[in-house]
């Protein structure tokens, strides 16, 4: 699942990864409101963007606006580096 893709859906980090992947590259946005923790939260946040056009419409500019939090982030490719170096130095 492609956070960044439209339409976007309320998430439900729960048990399976590909939900807490979405939720974790949204967390790394900082987009959080269609993020739901309990089974009443989704239902709230879903209810709400089914009513309200204009915060429905606010989630997918907010994503594009914050995108290149995600696209940008170099930390876990220096962290990967810095992993192969000490093994290397290992050997």
């Amino acid at each position: 699942m492609d956070p960044t893709a439209q339409p976007h859906a309320v998430l439900d980090p729960g048990r399976r990864l590909r939900g807490r992947h979405a939720a974790a590259i949204l967390e790394m946005m900082e987009v959080r409101e269609t993020t739901a923790r309990t089974v009443d939260e989704y239902i709230s946040i879903a209810g709400l963007l089914g009513r309200d056009a204009t915060k429905r419409a606010e989630v997918p500019v907010r994503i594009a606006n914050e995108k290149h939090r995600v696209y940008r982030d170099d930390h876990c490719l220096l962290a990967l580096g810095r992993f192969w170096t000490e093994q290397f130095e290992k050997i």
